[in-house]
């Protein structure tokens, strides 16, 4: 981004823009949890271009909003903005219950990333088992099917084998 360039002015000018768009959006309820990303981004861009009060300024807007519900990755940014913001102005305790609250957030999520792509792996896993199997029952299916056949041409040869002896000894009895 511009502003982790160090060129600021084009940065101010989108985020101008964006802050315009983003108040607008506002007042609709539904826009809330939207609305709300965009201030808490742009506050962690402050936060990490070291303006505090730029990034205090849109937290407290994204604060304001009443989205009802944070997804984690939000939560985890709040907690980390909050957490810079408390340490900028000498408020350490609060920071480090912020920063206390960024790790558990944090972990939460790696845990969650991880239950995932164990859970995946083990759908995975299923599949191919499943595969494995379906291919098994089907080379059984093969199997038992050139077994009956060898079985009726057993059949056939038998039955035309006694055929024959009995034609023989019809013959020879005559």
């Amino acid at each position: 981004s511009y502003y982790r360039l160090k060129q600021p002015s084009p940065a101010e000018k989108n985020l101008e823009e964006a802050f315009a768009i983003a108040d607008q959006l506002s007042s609709q309820p539904q826009m809330f949890n939207d609305v709300s990303q965009i201030y808490l981004k742009t506050a962690s861009m402050y936060s990490s271009g070291g303006d505090m009060k730029k990034a205090k300024e849109c937290l407290q807007k994204a604060l304001a909003l009443k989205t009802g519900f944070r997804d984690l990755i939000s939560n985890v940014d709040l907690a980390l903005i909050q957490f810079k913001i408390d340490s900028s102005e000498g408020k350490y305790l609060s920071a480090i219950q912020r920063y206390q609250r960024y790790e558990q957030l944090n972990d939460s999520g790696f845990n969650l990333k991880k239950t995932r792509e164990i859970d995946e792996m083990n759908i995975q896993f299923g599949v191919a088992q499943k595969e494995k199997d379906l291919q098994l029952l089907q080379n059984k299916g093969q199997l038992q099917r050139a077994e009956l056949s060898r079985e009726k041409l057993t059949r056939n040869i038998i039955i035309i084998a006694s055929s024959l002896i009995l034609l023989l000894f019809v013959l020879v009895y005559n």
